[in-house]
């Protein structure tokens, strides 16, 4: 979101980086959560165990919810096959989401549909950089960043609240852009 900020801002760029990193470094140092380490090691499990499957259906994947039902499948031939270490065997468990909604989306419905989110992000938020201006659309548009990136390690795309709030910043991104461009 920060980045996002500091590209379309262009002024000021150094000093929201800095001010963001120092914050973001605060919340991770505060979490009351799992260390991030175990975090981000349980989730490379998880996408190493999911990701190869990808390929068995490019195209179409295998349907809608399939992730969850075939996560044990995919998890059971990891395991007979040595592609996963016995450190992970702490991670082994049934997953319900891929903790990736690009990922997920990309099993469930084929890369085809992934690949197309992921451009719509990238085309929403490269409208935002040129025409956003005014103060509702850049917020708007470091929201769409913020459930974007967060999306990359979570599942807030199938949370109907969070998936909600996306669409909502996105048209008020599309809405607002040329209204503040046109008042400039």
């Amino acid at each position: 979101m920060a980045l996002f900020l500091a590209i379309a801002l262009q002024r000021r760029r150094r000093v929201i980086l800095a001010a963001s990193l120092v914050a973001a470094l605060a919340i991770v140092a505060l979490s009351a959560g799992r260390p991030l380490g175990e975090t981000l090691a349980g989730r490379l499990y998880i996408w190493k165990v999911s990701a190869p499957h990808v390929f068995d259906r490019p195209l179409v994947g295998f349907g809608p919810g399939a992730f969850e039902p075939m996560y044990v499948r995919w998890e059971t031939q990891a395991w007979k096959a040595g592609t996963v270490r016995k450190s992970e065997r702490r991670f082994a468990d049934v997953q319900d989401h891929a903790h990736n909604d690009y990922l997920e989306l990309a099993t469930d419905a084929g890369l085809p549909a992934a690949l197309a989110l992921g451009a719509i992000v990238v085309s929403l938020l490269a409208f935002a950089r040129r025409h956003a201006h005014g103060t509702v659309a850049l917020a708007s548009a470091c929201g769409v960043t913020a459930i974007s990136a967060a999306a990359l390690v979570d599942f807030p795309l199938h949370r109907p609240a969070e998936l909600f709030v996306f669409w909502v910043l996105a048209a008020i991104v599309f809405v607002d852009a040329p209204a503040a461009a046109a008042s400039e």
